[in-house]
């Protein structure tokens, strides 16, 4: 298994920190796997997303082959200060569902109760910020893409962290896929806007 490496506190990580008193790290140990097992049984956690209790994280076992099962997957946590309570997860991996041609991962966020009253929507945008920042400082270029319920209120957090909706779901109607293009895929679009 993996150890967790505390990412560089720069930006709005670097205000988040100071505020809230949080840290962001990378990587994976059986500590967050035990974490995730607890948190996704959580009655919102498991409304929303019956795959993490009932398979992903279903026990640590489970948890574990999940992360190992993707050699490429980088594992973001959001952990209270000198606790070992995770407040949050994002994941980027090899899409788990179909998405758009030419999505290379797919980006997955969760905020679990211990977040809950810390102004949970700049929370997820510090979190998001931070975790895609220190992606791409790893080399990740590729399209994120993430699959969503058109009502979710996250999808205005999504939007913030440069996600685009791209397409409706057919298999759903009420979903929609968004994407976010790589680093190299914006910066040429900002160039455009800029002629």
């Amino acid at each position: 298994m993996g150890k967790l490496q505390e990412i560089e506190p720069n930006g709005y990580y670097g205000a988040l920190k100071a505020d809230a008193q949080l840290s962001v790290n990378r990587g994976w140990n059986d500590k967050i796997a035990d974490a995730l097992v607890r948190q996704s049984r959580e009655k919102d956690i498991a409304r929303r997303y019956p795959r993490d209790s009932h398979k992903r994280f279903s026990d640590r076992d489970s948890a574990n082959h999940w992360f190992e099962s993707d050699p490429e997957m980088i594992f973001y946590s959001l952990a209270l200060a000198r606790t070992a309570v995770v407040a949050g997860a994002i994941w980027i991996s090899q899409p788990e569902e179909k998405m758009i041609t030419g999505v290379e991962y797919s980006f997955t966020m969760r905020l679990y109760e211990s977040a809950h009253g810390r102004n949970e929507r700049g929370l997820a945008i510090g979190f998001g910020k931070a975790a895609l920042a220190d992606y791409e400082l790893l080399g990740g270029d590729g399209d994120l893409g993430l699959n969503l319920d058109r009502d979710d209120p996250s999808r205005r957090m999504y939007e913030e962290l440069e996600f685009e909706q791209v397409a409706r779901l057919k298999s759903h109607d009420s979903h929609i896929q968004m994407v976010r293009p790589g680093l190299l895929g914006r910066l040429s679009s900002s160039l455009g806007r800029h002629k």
